[in-house]
């Protein structure tokens, strides 16, 4: 999960690079050039390799009930989708 993870982190950040020459164009439209914005990705990847940051970011999840909390969503949208495939009959 990890390696896929770092690989969107890459692609992210090569299609904001791509997108903040057009967007200050945009915003230089919308201010009459008066002001300038700045537009960043920002990713817990820029700290290190993913795999590390989800590693040592472990604790502070199970500190606040981050699984406990995912575990109900995904049980409580599992519920869900079991609903809409027995009222649409898929």
């Amino acid at each position: 999960m990890a390696r896929e993870g770092e690989y969107i982190f890459q692609r992210r950040s090569e299609y904001i690079e791509q997108l903040v020459p057009v967007f200050q164009q945009f915003y230089d439209r919308i201010a009459q050039e008066q002001e300038k914005v700045e537009l960043r990705y920002v990713s817990h990847c820029q700290r290190g390799p993913l795999l590390e940051q989800l590693v040592s970011q472990r604790y502070k999840d199970k500190a606040v009930g981050f699984y406990e909390k995912l575990s109900q969503f995904f049980s409580s949208a599992s519920d869900f989708f079991s609903q809409v495939k027995a009222l649409f009959g898929k």
